[in-house]
C-alpha cells in the first residue's frame, strides 16, 4: 500500500535543474545508487583493459568532487513539513537525506578512484621492497574504505537513516547506532525545541530517561539530528509533542487516515505521491 509524502519545492532560489536533480535523487535513490555503482565497476574494468595509467583515477576524483559540491548545495535546502506513511512497519518516516546521498555517491567515486589506482599499480612493474610495503598499507586502507562505503550504502539503500515515529515511540537510526525513545520517556507539555544550527537539530526533554534505549554509537540521546531536506524541525517537534500529549492516537501511527487527520490538525496540506 503506497504512502504519501507532503512536500514543498526545495527552494525558489535553487536553480530549477538542481531542484529537479535533488528531487529525483531522493525519489529514485536506489536507481541512483545502482547507476553510481555501475559507473564505478565500468571504470575499474576499463582500467584493467587499458593497463597502467592515472587518467581514470583522476577523472573519478573530479566526479567525486562534483558530488561533494552538490552535497554542499543540498545543505541550503528548506525541509518539507511532512512524512512518508509506511503502513507495513507501521511508521511515519522522514524522507531520505539528499546530502547523504550526494556524499555517498561522491565517496563511491573517490573509493573507485583509489581502486583504479591500486589496479594500475599492480599492473605495473613491481618496485623495491619499501615501495611494495607502502603499497600493501595503501591496499589495506582501500579495502577498509570499501567496507565502510558498503555499510553506508546498505543504510541509504534501505532509507532507514533518520527519525521515524512508531506506535511505541520514536526511533532514530544513525550511521553507527540506533536511539529508541518510548513515548512515556518524553516530557508532556515540553515540545522538542529546534537548535540554533540552521534547524538541523531537535533537543528532546526526558521525564523518564531510564526508558531510553541506545544500540551502538548514538552520541547525545537528547540531540535529534535531522537530515538536510528530510523534515522541518519545527513540524517534527509539533508532531512529537502531539503524540506525547495524546496517547490514544499513537496506535493509529502509520495509517493514511491518521496522517491526513494529523496534517489537518497542524494546518499542513499534504500532496500525494
Amino acid at each position: 500500500m503506497p504512502g504519501h509524502t507532503p512536500t514543498r519545492p526545495f527552494t525558489p532560489y535553487t536553480p530549477r535543474v538542481l531542484s529537479t536533480v535533488f528531487n529525483g535523487m531522493v525519489r529514485y535513490r536506489r536507481w541512483t545508487l545502482i547507476a553510481a555503482v555501475d559507473v564505478a565497476v565500468a571504470c575499474v574494468a576499463l582500467q584493467i583493459w587499458l593497463g597502467p595509467g592515472e587518467v581514470l583515477p583522476l577523472l573519478l576524483s573530479f566526479l567525486s568532487m562534483g558530488m561533494f559540491v552538490l552535497a554542499m548545495d543540498a545543505t541550503t535546502l528548506p525541509a518539507p513539513s511532512g512524512f512518508a506513511v509506511v503502513p507495513r512497519t507501521p511508521a511515519f518516516r522522514t524522507r531520505p537525506d539528499v546530502t547523504q546521498i550526494c556524499l555517498l555517491i561522491g565517496l563511491i567515486f573517490l573509493t573507485t578512484s583509489q581502486v583504479a589506482s591500486l589496479v594500475s599499480r599492480h599492473l605495473a612493474e613491481p618496485g623495491s621492497l619499501p615501495e611494495r610495503q607502502a603499497a600493501t598499507v595503501s591496499d589495506v586502507v582501500v579495502y577498509a574504505t570499501i567496507l565502510g562505503v558498503g555499510l553506508w550504502s546498505a543504510a541509504v539503500w534501505r532509507g532507514r537513516l533518520g527519525p521515524e515515529l512508531r506506535p511505541e515511540g520514536l526511533m532514530d537510526r544513525r550511521p553507527l547506532g540506533t536511539l529508541v525513545v518510548p513515548w512515556d520517556a518524553l516530557t508532556v507539555g515540553h515540545p522538542p525545541e529546534p537548535a540554533a544550527s540552521a534547524g538541523r537539530w531537535l533537543t528532546l526533554s526526558y521525564a523518564r530517561p531510564e526508558l531510553v534505549r541506545r544500540h551502538g554509537l548514538c552520541g547525545d540521546p537528547r540531540a535529534l539530528r535531522l537530515g538536510d531536506g528530510a523534515v522541518n524541525a519545527g513540524f517534527l517537534g509539533q508532531v512529537i509533542d502531539f503524540y506525547v500529549a495524546n496517547p490514544d492516537r499513537r496506535e493509529r501511527i502509520g495509517t493514511d487516515a491518521e496522517y491526513d487527520d494529523l496534517c489537518l490538525r497542524l494546518g499542513v496540506v499534504g500532496a500525494r505521491r
